[in-house]
């Protein structure tokens, strides 16, 4: 049975003579009760929003996901329709002043976050301006959240006041009419709305132990009532908040387990790159380096705040060699350079990196074969000479060769000739005194 019902039960029992002034003046008390539980029903949905739109703004924050940001803006018009519907007397005037004027000044902080997550650059000092950013706009938006909360509890505890000054305005009405059915009604009204009372104030301290932080605390709903209503509205949406804390706690718990494991993930390997005898770096799509090892420190010094052609090369813009287009297309690219730098030769391997934010970097190891070099031009210097003096010795023998072919041509007719002359000789008679001195086997 709801309160009316209850007062017109009421008025009906204190007899006929009373009933049309009892009646009007019930009436009155009933509707300005029943205003007043609307308000606060109405604050009480305020409350709520306000609390829903603080869990919803640190879940964007977060996690910068467009669903939280809808769900943003869908709760920040259901609140401005809410709070159309309360109504407020001096001073309430000038506290619900404060409060919507507090919450058309978040939309646009909450539109600044928005913005300057979405045109954040990926240099360590823009990402450093833009969370410095973010923070002061989150501050503002913090206060302004701490102050509507503020406010609109006090709004609540006014609407109580208020409903506690109807009740007893027309309790005052009740006493001016006869001792009897004043008495019995000032009795009966005076037990309603203790009773209304206790469960008012009990409602209100409710809303201050779960303000508190505890989630878990239920108000006692006793009725069917608007106020048992009430209250059964009051733990649902308390049910809620609740399942939303552990809900958001438990992400928030899950997010830095992930944390914690690429942090841990990202220590193994820079021990792993640290403990490498070669030289190691990662750069990303922009050019920016990322990490450099102890080996590639030595050799070219700090790294911090530089581009990967000004760290390596000495250049204010990209190299023309630059193999990243093809590392970042996923391929892995076997090259050498040799540095100005440092006068060393590196044998260098490029392959993709995958982030875990799904972006990909280049790593890039650099073995130094300076030596390895020295001593190929070194074997290459000696085959050349080598092959030199080989060429030198072949012209020398083939001269050799040729000359002594010469000289068997000669002494063949060298022989024909002294043939032919002792042929004559004997042909005229006479003997030659000496034996042919080229005859073979002389």
């Amino acid at each position: 049975m709801n309160i009316k019902k209850k007062l017109q039960l009421i008025v009906i029992v204190t007899g006929g003579v009373a009933l049309l002034v009892f009646g009007l003046i019930l009436a009155w008390t009933s509707r300005q009760v029943s205003e007043a539980i609307e308000q606060n029903k109405v604050m009480d949905k305020v409350v709520k929003g306000v609390f829903e739109l603080n869990i919803i703004t640190n879940d964007y924050m977060l996690r910068h996901q467009e669903r939280a940001q809808a769900q943003w803006q869908l709760r920040y018009r259901s609140l401005a329709k809410l709070l159309t519907k309360v109504e407020a007397k001096d001073p309430e005037e000038e506290i619900l002043g404060r409060v919507i004027q507090n919450h058309a000044e978040i939309q646009p902080l909450f539109s600044q976050v928005v913005a300057n997550y979405d045109r954040r650059g990926f240099s360590e000092s823009e990402i450093a301006l833009s969370m410095d950013l973010e923070r002061r706009l989150v501050s503002q938006l913090a206060v302004k959240a701490q102050t509507m909360v503020e406010d609109t509890f006090r709004l609540a505890g006014t609407a109580k006041t208020r409903l506690e000054g109807a009740q007893g305005r027309g309790s005052f009405l009740l006493v001016a009419f006869g001792v009897i059915i004043l008495t019995l009604m000032v009795s009966v009204i005076v037990l309603t709305s203790n009773n209304i009372v206790a469960r008012i104030t009990n409602l209100h301290q409710g809303t201050e132990i779960i303000a508190a932080g505890d989630l878990d605390y239920q108000v006692d709903v006793g009725s069917r009532d608007e106020i048992g209503s009430l209250a059964h509205a009051f733990n649902e949406m308390t049910r809620q908040l609740r399942g939303s804390y552990e809900a958001l706690k438990q992400k928030i718990t899950e997010r830095k387990q992930a944390v914690e494991e690429l942090r841990l993930e990202r220590d193994n390997m820079v021990n792993i790159f640290e403990a490498m005898e070669d030289g190691m770096y990662i750069v990303n799509q922009q050019y920016d380096i990322q990490y450099v090892n102890a080996v590639l420190k030595k050799d070219f010094g700090p790294y911090e705040d530089r581009k990967c052609y000004e760290y390596l090369h000495d250049r204010k813009e990209v190299c023309p060699w630059c193999k990243n287009q093809d590392v970042f297309a996923g391929k892995n690219v076997h090259w050498e350079w040799y540095s100005f730098k440092n006068q060393k030769t590196y044998d260098l391997l490029d392959t993709p990196l995958r982030n875990p934010d799904g972006t990909i970097s280049k790593l890039e190891i650099f073995r130094d074969i300076t030596e390895r070099k020295q001593a190929e031009e070194e074997l290459e210097k000696h085959k050349e000479h080598l092959e030199r003096l080989v060429r030198e010795r072949t012209d020398e023998l083939q001269k050799t060769v040729n000359l002594m072919a010469g000289r068997e041509v000669r002494m063949a007719e060298l022989k024909e000739a002294i043939k032919k002359l002792r042929a004559q000789l004997e042909e005229t008679g006479l003997t030659p005194v000496a034996d042919d001195p080229l005859k073979e086997g002389k």
